[in-house]
């Protein structure tokens, strides 16, 4: 019998502790602080949508949420791939984190306590 701890954990993302945001809304950009090491990023509207929604939601919780946004909007964020490209991109740039679930929304929660 599998005990219940074996089971896979679903994986959540959250921002790195300490990324800023600065939207530039007329540029159609978000400009995003990545304090270590320092670094100013300009993000498309795709990614900056994605990064909002990193709040400790589960992959398939931001994919909804993303597929809803982009539905009517269109552009370049609605086109084959580019949810994935644009997640796996902020995690090169660690700018995002994977995270258990639980454990995403704990931590979401005590940021939100501070």
């Amino acid at each position: 019998m599998a005990s219940i701890s074996a089971l896979p954990r679903p994986l959540a993302w959250n921002r790195e502790r300490g990324v800023r945001l600065r939207p530039v809304p007329e540029q159609a950009v978000c400009l995003a602080y990545r304090p270590q090491p320092p670094m100013l990023f300009g993000l498309n509207l795709t990614s900056w949508l994605l990064l909002t929604l990193c709040d400790g939601r589960s992959e398939a919780e931001i994919g909804r949420d993303y597929d809803a946004a982009v539905r009517e909007a269109g552009g370049p964020g609605s086109e084959p791939g580019a949810f994935e490209t644009a997640l796996h991109g902020l995690e090169e740039l660690r700018l995002i984190r994977r995270a258990p679930a639980a454990d995403a929304m704990d931590e979401t929660e005590e940021g939100r306590a501070k």
